[in-house]
């Protein structure tokens, strides 16, 4: 959780996806990460992945958010098999990769 858009809420940034399950079982891929902007009052409303920029498709292991000098969040998004993406915010309601 973290103000990703800029506009004083917090949101809720979300990635998953678990590839190694039981053969049985299959995977599970129908994540490609999500960008919930609150709204406050603990209300949120998704964004498209075009709109936030946010597109983390593969088998997600983790998820940490870091600040750099220009005190703007950055997010490091780490694979199981993939190598890490990373993105930083650019403006406001904007993530870029």
């Amino acid at each position: 959780t973290e103000d990703f858009t800029g506009d004083g809420e917090v949101d809720i940034l979300l990635a998953g996806n678990f590839f190694v399950s039981e053969v049985e079982t299959g995977r599970a891929d129908a994540s490609n990460g999500l960008l919930l902007e609150g709204k406050g009052n603990f209300e949120f409303t998704s964004m498209a992945t075009i709109e936030s920029g946010f597109y983390t498709p593969n088998d997600v292991r983790d998820l940490q958010i870091f600040y750099s000098t220009d005190n703007q969040p950055k997010v490091i998004v780490t694979n199981n098999n993939f190598r890490p993406h990373f993105f930083r915010m650019a403006k406001r309601m904007n993530i870029s990769r």
